[in-house]
């Protein structure tokens, strides 16, 4: 994975900066106000509903890592349960 784009304020009709990386169960979008002191990283959509909302990390490579991080692990999960299933 790691194929993240990186887009500013204004591009893709987004109001706030963020980043997309596209897997093939759906995508991941981070936002953040880049004008902010100290801004907050959002994930916005996510492959893995219970994904959103749920990361909480300090900057924005961080955030990435951990969606790629709680990605592979769910894909990991699926993967067993479909082989003892």
């Amino acid at each position: 994975m790691g194929n993240w784009k990186r887009y500013k304020c204004g591009d893709n009709e987004l109001s706030y900066d963020h980043s997309i990386l596209n897997t093939p169960f759906g995508r991941f979008l981070i936002t953040w106000k880049s004008w902010k002191s100290f801004p907050k990283y959002d994930v916005e959509e996510s492959p893995i509903e219970s994904l959103c909302f749920n990361i909480h990390e300090n900057s924005l490579e961080e955030t990435q890592k951990e969606c790629e991080r709680l990605y592979q692990k769910a894909i990991s999960k699926s993967m067993n349960e479909h082989n003892r299933g």
